[in-house]
């Protein structure tokens, strides 16, 4: 199952919380304008089929008009959530 394939399953559950699917991750939509922005990226494990789950917390200075986001926190989804949330999304390919 490629990444791909994991966003599109996962978008819909994502959606009904707030998040959008942009610029190769998932942001939240009410904190895209804000100078604190949330976050969640997916990314391949190339050995096997399994993922990890990162979370961040963006930062952009709300003094500086062009200033870029940059990582504030970041941490990863334990092990055995990111192993559900697979077996999640392989249950839906499975099905539908």
């Amino acid at each position: 199952m490629g990444n791909a394939e994991i966003v599109k399953k996962w978008k819909t559950d994502l959606e009904a919380l707030g998040f959008v699917y942009r610029d190769i991750m998932f942001q939240l939509k009410e904190t895209t304008n804000r100078p604190l922005h949330f976050t969640i990226s997916l990314q391949r494990n190339l050995h096997s089929e399994t993922y990890m789950v990162h979370t961040m917390v963006l930062i952009k200075s709300p003094f500086a008009q062009d200033s870029r986001r940059q990582v504030l926190v970041s941490g990863q989804v334990p092990t055995e959530l990111q192993q559900y949330l697979a077996l999640k999304a392989h249950s839906r390919i499975a099905i539908g």
